[in-house]
């Protein structure tokens, strides 16, 4: 009767942590693609699982955990009645994160926010249905999602870190990429440049920030004249442009907060018979779709396949114990026919 050797025993998740000199956490992320751990980092966490033919069993984890493997994600319209899902900005990043989310073995729970925004959120907490929230812009909803976090419930936010919150979020550095969009128009001549949006929101106020940095860099004075209120859809920005225009205040370049605003102003000054970018230059935030126009949008680009990692790994963090941080992520500068390239 010959002897048969016992099969080696599979290691765990911690012995290889241990054996690559890193956290089980950072172990996790290497094996979830998570773009947050930096090279040197990720070979070796890569070598030491090839080196010991390492598999996750997450059955198991599942079992340990008890968790529902369901993120919840919210779309707060709540302060834009004109704006919908349908907004390609939002659309865009639900794509990114359900890709996320999926090559975690989790699914997503949609929900939009139309109503009172405490009662929802909590209603989204109390109803236990996911492991953790996503909110998709901070909207004017602050005070909810903080509220939230101090309950422990983890919560991450696309939008921009302000003093003393208790919840994580992940920003592009809107107040650079404003900076730069501003500095591109000043550039090519342009003096009286318009602000299209809402500046009032936390996502937006660095880049009024960032227009005001631009501005004074070149020895211009910011004329509040040339803020030009709008909802974050291309027909609201049209009707705005349309009626500023009506009141005779020259200008001759627009910083629109958003492709869809930044498009809607090109469709007004094309109906009123101005040429884009010779007598007004058009540039744009978020670069969604915006090479494709009909006249492709100088523009912000925000990096939102990044971003949706970022806001699920921040996420993962905290439903695993870890404290909330925050991730600002850089913005590049995009030039296109709108503004003559």
């Amino acid at each position: 009767m010959s002897d048969r050797s016992k099969p080696t025993p599979a290691l765990t998740i911690i012995e290889i942590a241990r054996l690559a000199g890193v956290s089980k956490s950072t172990v996790s992320r290497v094996m979830l693609g998570s773009p947050l751990v930096n090279a040197e980092t990720r070979r070796r966490v890569e070598e030491t699982v090839a080196k010991y033919d390492y598999t996750p069993n997450v059955n198991a984890g599942q079992m340990r955990s008890k968790r529902t493997n369901v993120v919840s994600v919210i779309v707060p319209l709540y302060h834009d009645a004109d704006q919908s899902i349908s907004d390609p900005f939002f659309m865009r990043m639900l794509t990114a994160l359900s890709e996320v989310l999926t090559a975690r073995n989790c699914d997503l729970l949609l929900s939009c926010m139309s109503e009172t925004a405490r009662r929802q959120i909590d209603h989204a907490v109390r109803a236990k249905r996911a492991d953790g929230i996503i909110v998709i812009g901070q909207s004017n909803i602050h005070e909810a999602i903080c509220a939230v976090a101090r309950r422990a419930v983890p919560i991450v936010a696309w939008g921009q870190a302000v003093p003393d919150q208790p919840y994580a979020t992940v920003s592009s550095d809107n107040r650079t990429g404003a900076r730069k969009a501003v500095s591109h128009l000043l550039g090519l001549g342009r003096r009286r440049i318009v602000v299209l949006g809402n500046i009032d929101l936390p996502e937006t106020r660095p880049r009024l920030l960032g227009y005001r940095d631009a501005l004074g860099e070149a020895g211009v004075a910011s004329d509040p004249a040339l803020f030009v209120p709008s909802s974050f859809n291309r027909s609201s920005a049209s009707a705005a442009v349309t009626a500023f225009l009506a009141g005779g205040t020259s200008f001759d370049g627009v910083f629109a907060l958003s492709d869809e605003m930044g498009r809607g102003a090109v469709d007004a000054l094309a109906r009123a018979g101005m040429a884009v970018p010779d007598d007004v230059a058009v540039v744009g935030f978020d670069d969604i779709a915006s090479s494709t126009a009909d006249l492709p949008l100088t523009t912000v680009r925000q990096d939102i396949p990044a971003a949706a990692a970022a806001l699920v790994e921040l996420l993962m963090e905290q439903i695993d114990g870890a404290p909330s941080r925050d991730v600002l992520l850089p913005t590049v500068l995009v030039r296109r026919q709108s503004t003559g390239f």
